[in-house]
């Protein structure tokens, strides 16, 4: 059993959270600011997610981001970062704080704004992102036209 952390409760984060713990891993979806009505929803009612139309399996343990301590952090063996693009140097900003140990995933789609002649996808650009926070993980990106429900 793996021990998942995602960042981020809207549909993304909240659908990934289906498969990881139906499969037996320990999961924490933390809400960003702006999925504070998400997180309300869920903590009485894992079926209640107002975006998604799926419930969530039992067990899924549903947090703010900013109640995540680094000790909560560390013991993840996957950190999932499940934000919109306009969410990604908020997310950078979490993980700088959070100080994670263990392999991330980053779902975040789109093209980075101001990329040079090639745009860049943020699975490309946010490795590097994050390396300029001193941060360095094994990291994979989780891409391809997709809708969550």
């Amino acid at each position: 059993m793996a021990r998942v952390f995602i960042l981020g409760a809207g549909v993304m984060g909240s659908a990934l959270a289906v498969p990881a713990a139906d499969n037996g891993h320990e999961v924490t979806l933390a809400g960003t600011s702006l999925d504070s009505a998400i997180v309300k929803a869920l903590e009485t009612d894992l079926g209640g997610h107002p975006k998604l139309g799926a419930p969530l399996p039992q067990g899924v343990k549903v947090v703010t981001a900013a109640s995540v301590s680094e000790a909560d952090a560390a013991r993840a063996d996957v950190t999932v970062i499940g934000v919109s693009s306009p969410g990604i140097t908020w997310a950078a900003d979490q993980l700088e704080r959070l100080q994670p140990k263990g392999m991330l995933a980053l779902v975040t789609k789109g093209l980075v704004p101001g990329s040079d002649a090639v745009p860049l996808t943020y699975a490309e650009a946010f490795p590097e992102m994050l390396r300029g926070r001193g941060l360095s993980l094994p990291f994979v990106g989780i891409g391809g036209p997709c809708i969550a429900r």
